[in-house]
């Protein structure tokens, strides 16, 4: 009597508002952070939040190491030091594993994410004015 595949979409669609409200809430929060932003800010937080998204994609999806990965290194830092480690992780996540610090058993978990998404060091996001 129902349409399965109307049904599956009307789901998906749910939860995409979902997804898309809590990026919403996400932006708005780091945003906040910014020191006197400017235009060039809303760029960098747009990367910024791509970024974070992928990251949450991937670790849902089983791209990471493990179901939690950047869920646990996000945790491993103390708020003062998270935005360095998130830096950190972004220029890993642009470096093949050969190319890394093989000490670095932190960041070595993560795989080399090809295609450019973490390639752009320019953004106001890398800018140490913070």
């Amino acid at each position: 009597m129902i349409d399965q595949r109307n049904a599956d979409i009307s789901h998906e669609e749910k939860i995409s508002l979902k997804a898309g409200e809590l990026v919403g809430k996400l932006y708005d929060a780091l945003f906040k952070e910014y020191i006197e932003p400017d235009e060039n800010s809303f760029r960098s937080l747009n990367i910024l939040c791509v970024r974070i998204v992928f990251c949450l994609y991937a670790e849902d999806a089983g791209l990471f190491e493990t179901r939690t990965a950047f869920e646990d290194y996000i945790k491993s830092f103390n708020l003062s030091d998270l935005r360095d480690g998130i830096i950190k992780l972004f220029k890993a996540l642009d470096t093949k594993p050969e190319n890394r610090n093989k000490y670095d058993t932190k960041i070595n978990s993560f795989p080399y994410v090809n295609g450019g998404l973490f390639a752009n060091r320019n953004s106001k996001f890398y800018q140490r004015n913070r």
